[in-house]
C-alpha cells in the first residue's frame, strides 16, 4: 500500500511550500510548473486544485482525525503569526484583494489589523487571515509533527525525514519567500510610523516586518487577542526535540519565539 501522507498548510502560513514539497515527492512538480490554469503557466497553486480533486488526493475535512490513525504520515507548516498577518496585509494591497475585501487602496497596516479582528469577531475571516490553528489543524495532535516554515531552508525537512521517514520530502532547490527569509532592500526612515504608514509608502521598498510591530500594544493585540492560538502552537512546535537536533533550525525558532514571548 502506498504511504498515506498528509501536509497540511494555510494561505500565508506555507501554503506554497507545503504545494512544491507534495508534488515534488509525487513526481508533479515539473508539470505543475508547466501547467496553464486560471492565472496563466507557472502558478502552482492552480494544478494544486487539478491534484486536489484526482483520486486519493483528496484533502481530509479534518487533519487532526485523520492523523490519528498511525498508518498516516502527518505535517502540518506553521509560520510565525507576526509575520504570516504582515504577509497577509501585503498579499491583499500587492493584488488589489484589498479593495474586494472593502478597505481602501492606500489602507495602512493598523487598519488592516482592525479589520482581520473585526472579521474574525464575525466568523467571516479570509482563508489569508484567519487562526492557522482554526482554519486546519485543528486542536494540537501528538500525531502530527509541526514543522515552521522558517525552519524548511535550514534543515528542517532533514530533521523532520529523520524521525519521519515515511515522509521523503525535499525542499532542495525550492524557492518561496515564506520559507527563505529575506530582507527587504529599503528601511523606512521612521520604522517607529511604519504601522500607520499609507501603503503608498512603501512604493519603494516593503519594510521589514518586524517595523509593523514597533508599537508593542499592536504586537500584543495581535498576539494575544487575534492569534493566541496559532502563538502558542507555534512555540510548541519550536520545542519539539527532533526539531532541535538540528541546530540551525533551534536557533531560528528561538529568535521567532521570543517575539510571541508571553503569549501562554
Amino acid at each position: 500500500e502506498k504511504d498515506k501522507l498528509l501536509v497540511a498548510a494555510v494561505a500565508k502560513g506555507g501554503a506554497t511550500v507545503a504545494t512544491q514539497l507534495m508534488l515534488r515527492r509525487e513526481g508533479l512538480l515539473e508539470t505543475a510548473l508547466r501547467h496553464r490554469g486560471s492565472h496563466g503557466t507557472g502558478w502552482i497553486h492552480d494544478y494544486r486544485h487539478v491534484y486536489a480533486r484526482q483520486p486519493n488526493h483528496r484533502p481530509p475535512r479534518n487533519a487532526t482525525a485523520t492523523c490519528r490513525d498511525r498508518a498516516w504520515t502527518c505535517v502540518a507548516i506553521l509560520r510565525s503569526p507576526l509575520d504570516r498577518v504582515v504577509s497577509s496585509y501585503q498579499h491583499a494591497m500587492v493584488t488589489k484583494l484589498g479593495g474586494r475585501l472593502g478597505l481602501p487602496g492606500d489602507c495602512p497596516f493598523r487598519r488592516y489589523v482592525a479589520y482581520v479582528a473585526s472579521r474574525l469577531a464575525e466568523g467571516r475571516a479570509n482563508v489569508h487571515v484567519g487562526s492557522q490553528v482554526e482554519a486546519y489543524y485543528g486542536p494540537p495532535s501528538a500525531t502530527m509533527r509541526y514543522l515552521p516554515v522558517e525552519t524548511i531552508g535550514l534543515g528542517g525537512v532533514v530533521a523532520l525525514n529523520a524521525v519521519a521517514p515515511r515522509a521523503r520530502l525535499d525542499a532542495s532547490n525550492l524557492t518561496s519567500s515564506h520559507y527563505r527569509y529575506r530582507r527587504p532592500r529599503a528601511r523606512r526612515p521612521d520604522p517607529d510610523a511604519t504601522a500607520d504608514a499609507p501603503w503608498s509608502a512603501f512604493a519603494e521598498g516593503f519594510p521589514p516586518y518586524e517595523d509593523f510591530f514597533r508599537d508593542s500594544a499592536l504586537r500584543d493585540h495581535v498576539l494575544g487577542c487575534l492569534f493566541r492560538a496559532d502563538a502558542v502552537l507555534y512555540a510548541r512546535a519550536c520545542a519539539q526535540p527532533w526539531l532541535r537536533a538540528c541546530a540551525a533550525c533551534a536557533r531560528e525558532c528561538d529568535a521567532r519565539v521570543q517575539k510571541v514571548r508571553g503569549v501562554r
